[in-house]
């Protein structure tokens, strides 16, 4: 009986909860997230919400090259989506810059994708 009360007590969520279970359970949620929000209807510009944790999670997260690859491939679209829906508001939609703007952003990501993939790798391996 001891030791079902202790792993119930308020020092055992806190360990469980400090061990980074919940960091790493929050920031994979967020990369699903983000991803879901580009597929549906209105997400893309929710997406935009998730950018801080996409960079977090590129430069500090430790999930594996799958994950990076998912994070920075979703950060670009939804910079892109964002930049989209910035141009759409203040100069409308038949102006050319509504797909200039996201495309010069996404193929600046894509340049910067294997930089930051070769980073993270010798910062880690």
């Amino acid at each position: 009986m001891g030791a079902h009360r202790e792993r119930h007590s308020a020092g055992g969520w806190r360990r469980w909860l400090t061990s980074g279970r919940i960091k790493r359970l929050v920031l994979k949620a967020s990369i699903i997230g983000a991803g879901v929000c580009l597929i549906s209807m209105a997400g893309p510009i929710l997406a935009s919400v998730t950018v801080p944790f996409l960079i977090y999670v590129i430069w500090r997260a430790e999930f594996g090259l799958r994950w990076d690859i998912a994070a920075i491939v979703i950060l670009a679209l939804a910079v892109a989506e964002g930049v989209w829906a910035l141009v759409h508001v203040t100069l409308g939609e038949s102006s050319p810059a509504i797909w200039i703007g996201p495309l010069v952003v996404l193929v600046a990501f894509a340049s910067l994708c294997p930089v930051l993939l070769v980073r993270r790798a010798g910062a880690h391996g």
